[in-house]
């Protein structure tokens, strides 16, 4: 008989072996044969569907026969009504690419393994149809019900995969039930890539809740960094880190970018590295540590990696630093670079004086800590920066150990405690009076070719007789380019002179731009000048004003000059016994100086 009639004949002696009884046993044989063929030549239709069931399930269901059924539990019949449809499209998104089935006599077999699916008719001429074609769907089996069966033969079946692991590609939920199933469509080409990175991405995370380590270390060894989708990537490394993958968490953390990232999970694989000592040195891996750190994650391992090798903004530094010194680790290198980073930008940054410390109870370098000394004592110096009180204890730390000391650490430190001298505690006071520092600094800077002379200078005048000579003058101080050329022109006031002319001088560079001019006035005399700046062609009047001798009685210093002036501020004020007594002790040492200091 042609093939639809044997089915159909098989089919009716099936169902009604019951009432034929002999005849039934008699054709068993034959319609087990024929039903094992149809099997494995993929044959579907009604009649075989139901001889599948009723003849394969219940009295040949071998693990072969069961794989195979496996393969066809999933066809349907589409049934067209118009003849120009010749190919039904199916899409399933779960699939790389859409399945096309022929339409023989307006029906195709197809296989449906889930609801989430879209059925498209095709004419001739290759146009689609959604919608707007009729078609009727038959389906010959309900695959739930054989989930059972098919769970321990068909492992190796996509269809019977892609049904157990779930309809909706958005919606999959993985469980223990499939989660089997899920790990070999992971490796099944025909599928989705965006599915499978799904799949993969759930595996990993159910194998690491369930505390797999096996398998879970087995994916991870084979996923590659095209497999992670980008929601993904922080899951991913963290569970590299949490297996010891170190070299392959610190890839994929380059390629994903730190901050995408858990700072946690890099210090975790990071120390890894850094313990292995795997990678030193590397700006990348360097860069990777700070963004952990800044986000709040480290150990002592992070933050020795970071103090030997990190280089970044100053004040990020300063961080590193801080963090180190909370841990009670070496911080020499940090604070080094720090210092070093502040000469190169001159950026301020907080704690400095704490990191100047740290620096120096670490085992200083001489030649930094002058470098950095005399950068804070110029900026003291020349710009009116103010500077902590332990900037001038290092230079006297310096003095103290034999150690060269920078000429402007020199100027800065008289300028500093010129002011302080009624304050000075009993060690500094021995520096300046039992030492006499400010004496041998005065000496280097008077006595020398240099001769350098600042206002601050007269407030040394009870330890210094060169003081007390600069004490007798009142000085015109201004502050320029040091390039420049300053000219100070002045007139010198008397109350007997009239009509004098301004004198044109050019003011001395002391040191980096300041300019000192000094006068030696009386008694009423005052001085009016006004100050000019050049550089190159140009001119400028920068600074005017009047300066005069103070009207108070000054021989307290007791220069000459101080008894000079006395002498007249007593006359203007009718005060003849004082003025008399002045000009008595004024004489007393003139005569004392020819005599006992006479040159032959």
């Amino acid at each position: 008989l042609p093939g639809e009639y044997t089915e159909y004949l098989y089919h009716y002696v099936v169902k009604n072996r019951d009432r034929i009884g002999e005849l039934y046993d008699a054709y068993a044989p034959q319609i087990g044969r024929f039903v094992i063929k149809q099997l494995y030549g993929g044959k579907i239709n009604s009649n075989l569907a139901y001889l599948y069931q009723e003849v394969l399930l219940k009295e040949m269901a071998t693990p072969d026969n069961i794989r195979q059924f496996a393969e066809i539990v999933f066809y349907n019949r589409i049934r067209v009504a118009d003849d120009d449809i010749v190919n039904v499209v199916v899409v399933d998104e779960r699939l790389k690419e859409e399945m096309i089935y022929p339409v023989t006599g307006r029906s195709a077999y197809v296989l449906l393994f889930s609801n989430d699916h879209t059925v498209l008719l095709e004419d001739a001429s290759g146009n689609r149809y959604f919608g707007t074609r009729e078609y009727q769907t038959e389906c010959y089996f309900f695959p739930r019900r054989f989930i059972p069966l098919l769970s321990e033969h068909a492992k190796d079946s996509i269809p019977y995969n892609l049904f157990v692991c779930g309809d909706n590609k958005e919606l999959f939920a993985l469980t223990g039930k499939n989660a089997s199933r899920c790990r070999y469509l992971v490796d099944c080409e025909m599928l989705d890539d965006e599915y499978r990175e799904q799949m993969r991405m759930s595996l990993l995370t159910y194998y690491f809740e369930q505390d797999d380590s096996a398998n879970l270390e087995e994916m991870l060894t084979s996923v590659e960094l095209t497999h992670v989708p980008v929601k993904n990537r922080g899951e991913v490394v963290k569970y590299l880190s949490i297996r010891g993958m170190y070299e392959k968490a610190y890839r994929f953390t380059l390629a994903f970018g730190p901050e995408n990232i858990e700072a946690k999970t890099i210090v975790r694989f990071a120390g890894g590295l850094i313990e292995e000592n795997v990678i030193t040195g590397d700006d990348e891996f360097t860069c990777m540590l700070y963004s952990a750190f800044e986000r709040g994650k480290y150990n002592p391992e992070v933050l020795e990696y970071l103090v030997r090798h990190y280089k970044g903004l100053s004040k990020n530094l300063r961080n590193v630093w801080k963090a180190t010194a909370s841990f009670d680790l070496d911080t020499f290198e940090v604070c080094e670079r720090i210092l070093l980073q502040i000469l190169e930008t001159g950026a301020y940054i907080g704690d400095e004086e704490d990191i100047y410390q740290s620096y120096i109870e670490s085992g200083a370098k001489t030649d930094v800590n002058r470098a950095y000394l005399s950068y804070k004592s110029y900026e003291y110096l020349i710009r009116d920066r103010v500077v902590g009180e332990y900037i001038f204890k290092g230079v006297e730390s310096l003095y103290n150990r034999n150690r060269t000391i920078p000429f402007v650490c020199m100027l800065a430190y008289l300028k500093y405690y010129s002011g302080k001298m009624d304050s000075l505690t009993e060690w500094e006071t021995s520096i300046c009076v039992g030492f006499e520092v400010h004496k041998e600094l005065y000496h280097q800077l008077l006595y020398t070719q240099k001769k350098i002379i600042m206002p601050f200078f007269a407030d040394y005048k009870q330890i210094s007789d060169k003081a007390r000579e600069i004490a007798d003058h009142v000085m015109v101080e201004y502050r320029g380019n040091p390039n420049s050329t300053v000219v100070i022109h002045y007139i010198i006031s008397r109350k007997e002179d009239e009509g004098n002319s301004y004198i044109r001088e050019e003011m001395r560079n002391m040191y980096g731009g300041i300019f000192v001019k000094e006068f030696l006035l009386f008694y009423g005399e005052s001085v009016q000048y006004y100050v000019t700046e050049s550089y190159g062609n140009k001119e400028q009047l920068t600074e005017s004003g009047t300066i005069r001798k103070d009207e108070e009685l000054t021989s307290a210093s007791l220069g000459r000059y101080a008894l000079i002036n006395d002498i007249a501020l007593s006359v203007s004020l009718q005060d003849y016994k004082t003025a008399q007594e002045l000009f008595d002790e004024y004489g007393q040492r003139e005569f004392m100086m020819k005599e006992l200091f006479n040159l032959q």
